[in-house]
Formats: structure tokens, C-alpha cells, sequence
């Protein structure tokens, strides 16, 4: 499912990122730039989440990390509950080669962490204006969203990798999500 990118969803996502930089974990050692550039993705995503439920006329709670503790967010931080469900978004951003090839991944600590918090499925949202040189999202060409799908967050952990990379720990193809309509519909 494709959602358009308003210029409102990126301002509220920069917005996102200048007040939350002092929170948000670097797992990465990236530069600032390069940080807030992580954030400002992971933030288009949950935003373009939001507003598909709302669409959707779905009845769901929303906590909005922004201003939250480091503390506060590795141990109780939640995306979206929907029902009884915990739901963690992740956010990928592409490249005009496309998400096609892409696939879900997890580092072994982000794994461990969403199994204590409870996480129950997990939401993999692609956007696009990535620049793979600069490594860092282009806001001028960030212009559209993709739901690839979910999965039951237990479920990532059948899909060992060869660990390439730092993060990879877990590689989930999008081809083994599941349609984000069977989320919404019950």
C-alpha cells in the first residue's frame, strides 16, 4: 500500500528530529546529520501509520516519543497498540533502484529489546528519497511511503542471517510479510 508524503508529515518529522536527538539511541555512531536523518525516517513512518489508521477508522493508541527519556524509551516505549497488540514500526529508507531487494532487518539487541517490551508485530514501512552515497535521506525527493506488510514480532527470530553488517543480525524478506489489511480488519 502507497501513501503520499505530505509536506506536512516531513515538517512534523524534522520537527521530530531536532526535539528528540538528545533521546534517541545511536546504535550506529553516525554523525548528527546523519542521526537526525535516521529519525526524520523512522518519523515519516510512524506518521504515515497514523494517518493509514485513521483512514482506516481503527481505534488505537499512539505514544509519541518525542520529549521521552532515554530511559523511559528503552524500557517501555511503544509504537502503536492496537486491541491488546504492541505494534513497533520500522522504517527503511530507498533509493530509485527501489525496496523490491530490500528486506526487514533486526540486530540481535533491537530483537531482545522488542521481545521485553512486549512487542507483538512488527510494521515495515519504505520511503522513498534515500541517497545511498550520502547515506542519508534527501528531503526534496522524499515524496512517498510504502506498507510493505507485518509480521508477528516472534516470528523475525526464524530468520537468522549471515550477519554481513552491523544490524542484520535478522533478515526478513518482504516477501514473507503479511498484507497490513489482515492488521486492521477485525
Amino acid at each position: 500500500m502507497t501513501i503520499k508524503i505530505t509536506k506536512d508529515i516531513i515538517y512534523k518529522a524534522i520537527e521530530r528530529s531536532e526535539a528528540s536527538i538528545g533521546y534517541q539511541y545511536d546504535r550506529f555512531k553516525l554523525s548528527l546529520n546523519m542521526r537526525k536523518s535516521m529519525i526524520v525516517i523512522g518519523a515519516i513512518g510512524e506518521l504515515i501509520f497514523d494517518q493509514y489508521l485513521k483512514s482506516k477508522e481503527v481505534k488505537y493508541e499512539y505514544e509519541d516519543e518525542m520529549h521521552k527519556s532515554l530511559e523511559y524509551i528503552s524500557k517501555y516505549e511503544k509504537d502503536f497498540q492496537l486491541n491488546n497488540d504492541i505494534i513497533e514500526i520500522k522504517t527503511s529508507g530507498y533509493d530509485q533502484s527501489g525496496y523490491e531487494h530490500l528486506n526487514l532487518l533486526y540486530s540481535q539487541d533491537q530483537y531482545n529489546s522488542g521481545i521485553r517490551k512486549g512487542f507483538n508485530k512488527c510494521v515495515l514501512i519504505f520511503v522513498n528519497g534515500y541517497d545511498r552515497n550520502e547515506r542519508m535521506l534527501s528531503i526534496e525527493n522524499c515524496n512517498s511511503a510504502t506498507i510493505a506488510g507485518y509480521i508477528p514480532f516472534k516470528d523475525i527470530g526464524n530468520y537468522p542471517s549471515q550477519r554481513k553488517y552491523y544490524g542484520d543480525d535478522y533478515k526478513v524478506p518482504i516477501k514473507k510479510l503479511y498484507n497490513i489489511e489482515h492488521l486492521t480488519k477485525f
